[in-house]
């Protein structure tokens, strides 16, 4: 499904639960010829509205997978083995096991050559990285793309998902400005669906307020990213209390949007 400019703008202007009635209904047809469907979960504002969507949308029991990067905040393996139990969810968790074992601490050197042929491969010939080593981090092309996408993809192709429901947004970040709500991926082979592409910021936290949704603690403490803990907080007052629109991934390297680019060409989300 492809949108024009002008079909996007009218799409994300309309009122919050017609945005939310498109997505669910999305899910729906989709999941009527989906034979192995999976749902991005990472224990964050987008991924748990998404989640309750699809919850919304169907009572077929789709497994959530998590992608386990190692450097998430201890709060967020909280919340998420409470979402587990209390939406009795089937998690499945994706791992680049290669160079979590090869890496020490947030910041420590990697060596490229002690990875496997498959994730030296991804360094020197995908990313074009000559270096002989590179830091334990999301903050970079190399860290980000080799524990988060190479990841994501291999937990694609083991499990023969052939449809991966994302929570992204529009507005979240320009990278993902002209993203579609069906996006076909060919390495490997599969459909990026996204249901809550037209959901501004406040529309999400508007539902996770109403719904009384599980709420990652770090929220209530100024933080407004929680993908790793390299973030930092973005002020004082509560998430849903900043200035929504604005900001929200500020302080994140792979952020950057010439990086964000190259980093969503190679299948990050």
């Amino acid at each position: 499904m492809q949108f024009s400019s002008q079909e996007q703008e009218t799409l994300w202007k309309r009122p919050l639960q017609e945005k939310l009635a498109y997505g669910k209904q999305t899910i729906q047809q989709i999941l009527q010829k989906s034979k192995h469907p999976v749902v991005l979960y990472t224990g964050g504002k987008d991924s748990t509205v998404l989640m309750w969507l699809v919850r919304q949308a169907s009572s077929q029991s789709i497994p959530a997978l998590l992608i386990d990067h190692g450097l998430h905040f201890p709060e967020t393996w909280a919340l998420i083995d409470r979402v587990r139990e209390e939406w009795n969810l089937n998690l499945l968790v994706a791992r680049n096991e290669d160079v979590l074992v090869h890496a020490a601490k947030l910041g420590a050197p990697v060596r490229v050559r002690g990875l496997s042929e498959e994730n030296q491969r991804e360094v020197r010939e995908v990313l074009g990285y000559q270096e002989e080593t590179f830091p334990y981090t999301l903050d970079t092309q190399v860290g980000n793309h080799l524990l988060k996408t190479v990841a994501l993809k291999q937990a694609i192709h083991t499990h023969q998902f052939d449809h991966v429901f994302v929570g992204i947004r529009w507005d979240e970040h320009p990278a993902r400005a002209t993203e579609q709500l069906i996006s076909v991926r060919k390495d490997p082979p599969h459909t990026r669906v996204h249901p809550i592409l037209p959901l501004t910021e406040q529309d999400i936290w508007t539902v996770m307020l109403q719904q009384n949704l599980p709420t990652h603690p770090l929220y209530a403490k100024g933080y407004r990213s929680l993908d790793s803990i390299e973030g930092a907080k973005t002020d004082d007052q509560p998430a849903w209390e900043q200035e929504l629109g604005v900001g929200e991934r500020a302080g994140r390297e792979q952020d950057k949007e010439g990086v964000m680019e190259r980093l969503r060409a190679l299948g990050y989300m």
